[in-house]
């Protein structure tokens, strides 16, 4: 695991910030997830700069990686 995702705690998104972090992380794009969950890709943006913002991430990859990682160590 990189210990500078360590801290970081997806517990802290709410369940719609949670739905559209899954959805980064199967690479799909603002407009797809905004059709998937019927709401504005104005709102999707905002999603995920929230995401960042409380995973302490630079980017949407960072983002992707701590949901990643984080289901890795929730199969084990």
């Amino acid at each position: 695991m990189n210990p500078s995702l360590s801290g970081v705690s997806v517990g802290t998104l709410s369940g719609r910030e949670l739905q559209v972090l899954e959805l980064i992380a199967e690479d799909i794009t603002d407009r797809e997830i905004a059709r998937r969950l019927d709401i504005r890709e104005r709102t999707v943006r905002a999603h995920v700069s929230k995401i960042i913002f409380k995973l302490g991430v630079a980017s949407r990859v960072g983002a992707a990686v701590v949901i990643t990682e984080h289901a890795w160590r929730n199969r084990q």
